[in-house]
């Protein structure tokens, strides 16, 4: 297992996490209405707290992909690509925005539940294989959802989230295995 990658992966969690509780403080309308948390990077009372979550998550994730080998290392730099492309396509600007917000909120649930189901198909630890779930049932929330069938959107998306953060984190915790694709501990 390498630290720094664990310590990364942490990292890109808790900022993701944190600045959206600090965007939620202030305005609970991400949540109503069947918004979503993009609402939070469209406003400017929101804004700043809500980008500076995902910038520093995509950061993290980059950087925790430098700790790991390929094919997840280049898993991760696409996925952090994904998350700074999700915040600098708001939904609210005309048509061909909400559509390419679609577009890289969906590449970005794919590449995920892909990643995700690789390191359990590696491992095959049964809390991974629940987290999995725990993420794919969330998924199908947030899709339907998205689809206008039920509302509960931001509820979704964050289950997903944060499900997708556990496994990562977890796997990578695991002291005997670590992460699937972990290069050599070369952290001091």
């Amino acid at each position: 297992m390498n630290p720094a990658a664990l310590r990364d992966l942490v990292l890109a969690q808790v900022s993701f996490f944190g600045f959206l509780l600090a965007a939620a403080l202030l305005t609970d309308e991400g949540f109503t209405n069947n918004h979503g948390p993009s609402y939070y990077g469209e406003h400017v009372r929101t804004a700043v707290p809500f980008g500076l979550g995902l910038v520093l998550c995509a950061a993290f994730t980059w950087r925790a992909a430098g700790h790991l080998d390929e094919p997840l290392a280049r898993a991760l730099r696409v996925l952090a690509v994904l998350i700074v492309l999700d915040l600098a396509t708001p939904d609210t600007v005309d048509g061909a925005f909400y559509w390419m917000h679609v577009a890289v909120s969906a590449a970005l649930f794919l590449l995920e539940l892909g990643i995700a189901a690789a390191v359990v198909r590696a491992r095959r630890a049964p809390v991974l294989v629940g987290l999995l779930a725990v993420q794919l049932a969330a998924g199908l929330v947030a899709m339907f959802s998205q689809l206008h069938a039920i509302a509960f959107l931001s509820e979704g998306i964050v289950a997903y989230q944060l499900a997708f953060g556990l496994l990562l984190i977890v796997a990578a915790a695991r002291p005997a295995e670590g992460l699937v694709g972990a290069a050599p501990n070369t952290a001091p």
